[in-house]
């Protein structure tokens, strides 16, 4: 469950047990809708990488309660 702010850039997450990997896929759940240009995820202190959709910058685009796939491309958290 990621509860940070809807207009914070960073969204941070803690996962018992995860290791970051290309390919590592997550499930997560938004408590707020995102409102932040060029949103990013932090996952248990790994740094901020953006979300990306389509190969760009995903902008506001989830609602609260949305539970998103993300899958790590070794840059970036890409939307399913």
């Amino acid at each position: 469950m990621c509860s940070s702010l809807g207009n914070a850039v960073e969204k941070v997450v803690s996962l018992p047990g995860f290791t970051l990997n290309p390919g590592t896929t997550i499930h997560v759940k938004f408590s707020n809708a995102n409102s932040a240009a060029s949103p990013t995820l932090d996952v248990n202190g790994t740094g901020a990488k953006h979300i990306v959709q389509y190969g760009t910058e995903a902008v506001g685009s989830w609602f609260a309660g949305a539970v998103l796939t993300l899958t790590y491309d070794g840059t970036s958290w890409v939307r399913d």
